[in-house]
């Protein structure tokens, strides 16, 4: 993964936590109807990296794949 990545998720998990989202949100699950599975290779910096980013955010590495 590389350092842009993470600096995206940060920013992004940053913004989330300090705003709220607007009384008429209506929270959805995106793709739910999705039929293809990709499969891919990480190495093992990629994978500590991914890993390190999920746990700050507090999810499992897979959810933070997903989204």
């Amino acid at each position: 993964m590389t350092d842009d990545i993470v600096e995206l998720l940060t920013t992004e998990g940053d913004h989330a936590e300090t705003h709220d989202l607007p009384d008429d949100a209506r929270p959805t699950r995106i793709g739910t109807t999705r039929s293809a599975v990709f499969s891919v290779r990480l190495n093992t910096d990629e994978i500590e990296a991914l890993q390190r980013v999920a746990a700050a955010a507090g999810l499992p590495a897979s959810t933070l794949v997903r989204t």
